[in-house]
């Protein structure tokens, strides 16, 4: 059997690295998450029952639960005077949206892949 050099096994030991970098890359791209990938979004406008008040001063904060947790949320700032907007990414799945400062019942969506679902808030209590 020939024996290796040192310059073959140099050559042999930066291929299997780059071997090993592309199959981790490759990996790691597969468990990160884009927006398609069995993740759908839940968005709309978000309003507190505030009465009367200033741009930027009331906030709401909007909550996505799954299997009675939540899983997500996410607090708005009151920018605009008929609410402002709000965007939760989420897995494919059932989920209840609520915005407790905006005093209206909470709604139960069906989050699927790639789509979009509108659920707003916007409370009739001014």
């Amino acid at each position: 059997m020939p024996s290796r050099t040192a310059g073959s096994q140099s050559s042999a030991r930066l291929k299997l690295a780059a071997a090993m970098t592309a199959l981790l890359a490759g990996g790691l791209t597969a468990c990160s998450h884009s927006p398609g990938q069995n993740f759908g979004t839940v968005s709309g406008i978000a309003e507190p029952c505030a009465g009367v008040f200033r741009p930027g001063q009331a906030q709401v904060t909007v909550y996505a639960s799954h299997d009675g947790r939540t899983v997500k949320s996410e607090r708005v700032v009151i920018r605009q005077p008929h609410g402002s907007p709000y965007r939760l990414t989420l897995r494919a799945a059932v989920y209840v949206i609520s915005a407790p400062a905006a005093y209206l019942p909470a709604q139960t969506v069906s989050v699927r892949a790639g789509g979009t679902t509108t659920v707003n808030f916007r409370p009739s209590c001014k």
